[in-house]
C-alpha cells in the first residue's frame, strides 16, 4: 500500500514539474538547493545533488574508524591533507572536532569540487578548510584526467591513471606532484594524510616521497585495493620504506576498497 501510494505520488510529482518553466525550475534550485545533516555532527549540512552525495551524509557510519582518529589523534596545531576530499565529509568531521588545525582538502572532479565549495560556505569554515582543485600524481605535469560519473559525490573515477577506461569524458588537467606543490603553493607540512582516490594511490604516493619523509607527518590512511594486481603491497612497501608501520586494517573483506592506517614507528 505505501509503495503504490509513492509510486503515485511520484508520477504525480513529475508531471507537475514538467509542467514548471525551465526559469521558475532554475530558481527554485538556486533559491531551496537540497541539502541533509553528517551523521557525525548534525550541524554540519552537505549539498545533496545526486545519490552519491546522501552516500556521503553517512561518513562517520561507514568509516567509524576514520572519524575516530580525525577526533582522537588530531591536535591543536595539526595539519590534514584529505586527498580525494569529494564533498568535504571528513574535512567537516575534523573542522568540528578541532577549533585550531588546517586542513586541505585536494578533490580534482569537477562537479564534487564545486559541492566542496558550497560545504565550506554553507558551514562557515572557509579558515580552516582549503580547497584545492588538484589531480595528484608521480609528476608535474597536463595529464588526462577520465570521469566515470559527472554526479557529485561519485565514486570509482577512472582519474589520471586512466587503466581499462571506456568513457569519453575526459578533462586535461594539470597535476602536481605534491612534495612540488607543496613547494609551489607554500602549504603547510601535513601532521595527517588520509588518501582516497579510486586506484591512483600509487601514483599520488610515488609523487609525495619527499612529505612522507618530513618528521611532522605521524599518520597515513590509504585505501588501496588487495591481491595479485592490488595496490596494497606496493603502498605496504612505500610507507614501511618511509619509517611507518601498520596500525589498523579496516574493511580487510573489502578487495577492492580496504583501508590501511598507518603510523610513524618513532611515535608509537
Amino acid at each position: 500500500m505505501k509503495r503504490t501510494f509513492w509510486k503515485i505520488f511520484w508520477c504525480f510529482f513529475l508531471v507537475l514539474w514538467k509542467c514548471i518553466p525551465l526559469r521558475r525550475k532554475a530558481l527554485l534550485l538556486e533559491q531551496e538547493p537540497l541539502h541533509g545533516a553528517l551523521d557525525w555532527d548534525r550541524s554540519v549540512l552537505l549539498s545533496v545533488s545526486s545519490l552519491q552525495d546522501i552516500r556521503r551524509l553517512r561518513a562517520a557510519g561507514s568509516e567509524p574508524y576514520t572519524a575516530r582518529w580525525i577526533a582522537e589523534d588530531m591536535r591543536d596545531g595539526d595539519c590534514l591533507y584529505d586527498i580525494g576530499a569529494s564533498v568535504g565529509a571528513y574535512s567537516f568531521i575534523a573542522a568540528r572536532a578541532h577549533k585550531n588545525i588546517t586542513i586541505y582538502a585536494f578533490e580534482p572532479s569537477a562537479a564534487s569540487f564545486a559541492s566542496l565549495l558550497a560545504n565550506i560556505a554553507r558551514n562557515g569554515c572557509g579558515a580552516r578548510v582549503i580547497p584545492l582543485s588538484v589531480a595528484l600524481g608521480e609528476r608535474t605535469g597536463f595529464t588526462t584526467f577520465i570521469y566515470a560519473s559527472l554526479f557529485s559525490g561519485a565514486t570509482k573515477q577512472h582519474g589520471i591513471k586512466g587503466v581499462g577506461a571506456l568513457s569519453d569524458t575526459r578533462q586535461v588537467v594539470y597535476a602536481w606532484a605534491l612534495d612540488d606543490l607543496i613547494v609551489g603553493a607554500k602549504l603547510a607540512p601535513p601532521t595527517h594524510i588520509k588518501i582516497d582516490v579510486d586506484g591512483s594511490e600509487i601514483m599520488v604516493m610515488l609523487g609525495m616521497l619527499k612529505t612522507l619523509a618530513f618528521p611532522s607527518v605521524r599518520l597515513v590512511q590509504v585505501e588501496a585495493s588487495q591481491g595479485k594486481e592490488g595496490t596494497a603491497g606496493t603502498i605496504s612497501e612505500i610507507l614501511t620504506g618511509a619509517g611507518f608501520v601498520l596500525a589498523e586494517t579496516n574493511r580487510a573483506d573489502n578487495f577492492r576498497a580496504t583501508d590501511y592506517l598507518f603510523r610513524r614507528a618513532s611515535v608509537i
